[in-house]
C-alpha cells in the first residue's frame, strides 16, 4: 500500500506539480458525484393570463368584472352567477368544467368560503372538502383556498374556491372540473382570477 502511494504521488507531481496534490481542479465533474443545480432565488411560476377564447362579463347583481370561455352557458342562483361548460355525453346539466363568482358581505375570508361552501357544495352527494390552504393572490395578499370534490351524475367532480377580499366584502372565486383532470380546476381558476376586478 505504502509503495502504491509513493507511486501515485510521483504519478500527480508530473501531471500537475506539487502545488496541485489531493486537490480537485474546479468545474470538473468527478467520479462517484452527482451535479445537483441549486434553483434559483426567488424563482416562481409565471402569472396567469386570460386566454385568447375568454370573453368579458360586468354582472351587476355580484358587482364583478370578469372573463369566462366564449362558448359556455350562464347559471345562476341566490349565491352566484356561473359560467358552465356545454354539456358532455350523456350530461344532463352541462359539462363538468365551470366558472363562478359569488359576492359575500363582510372582511372574513373563512367566513365567505363557508357560506358559499354551504350554500353550493354542502348539499351535493358524497362531497368532501379536501385542502385548507393559504396561497399567494396576485394583488399581493396571502389569501385562503378551499379545494373538495363531490359526485355530479354518478361522476366525482373537483371545486377549487379562492377568497379575494375588496373593500366591505370577500368574493369567492370557483372553478370546477373532472376529478379524472383536477388539475384543470386549478388552471381555470388562475384564468378566472387574472380577469377578475370588483365592479
Amino acid at each position: 500500500m505504502a509503495e502504491d502511494q509513493r507511486w501515485w504521488g510521483r504519478r500527480c507531481g508530473r501531471r500537475h506539480g506539487p502545488a496541485l496534490r489531493g486537490v480537485r481542479r474546479p468545474g470538473r465533474r468527478h467520479r462517484g458525484t452527482r451535479s445537483v443545480r441549486e434553483p434559483a432565488a426567488g424563482h416562481a411560476a409565471p402569472p396567469a393570463t386570460v386566454p385568447a377564447d375568454w370573453v368579458a362579463v360586468t354582472d351587476a347583481q355580484q358587482k364583478a368584472a370578469f372573463s369566462h370561455p366564449a362558448a359556455w352557458q350562464q347559471r345562476r342562483d341566490k349565491t352566484a352567477v356561473f359560467f358552465v361548460e356545454p354539456p358532455v355525453g350523456n350530461a344532463r346539466s352541462g359539462g363538468p368544467q365551470m366558472v363562478g363568482v359569488a359576492r359575500v358581505a363582510g372582511t372574513d375570508q373563512a367566513a365567505a368560503l363557508t357560506a358559499v361552501q354551504d350554500s353550493e357544495f354542502t348539499i351535493q352527494p358524497g362531497v368532501t372538502r379536501e385542502t385548507t390552504r393559504t396561497v399567494a393572490d396576485p394583488g399581493g395578499a396571502r389569501v385562503q383556498e378551499w379545494v373538495g370534490s363531490y359526485l355530479r351524475e354518478g361522476q366525482r367532480a373537483t371545486y377549487v374556491m379562492r377568497a379575494v377580499p375588496a373593500g366591505d366584502a370577500v368574493y369567492v372565486l370557483i372553478a370546477r372540473s373532472s376529478a379524472q383532470s383536477a388539475a384543470t380546476a386549478t388552471t381555470l381558476l388562475e384564468s378566472l382570477r387574472a380577469s377578475f376586478r370588483p365592479a
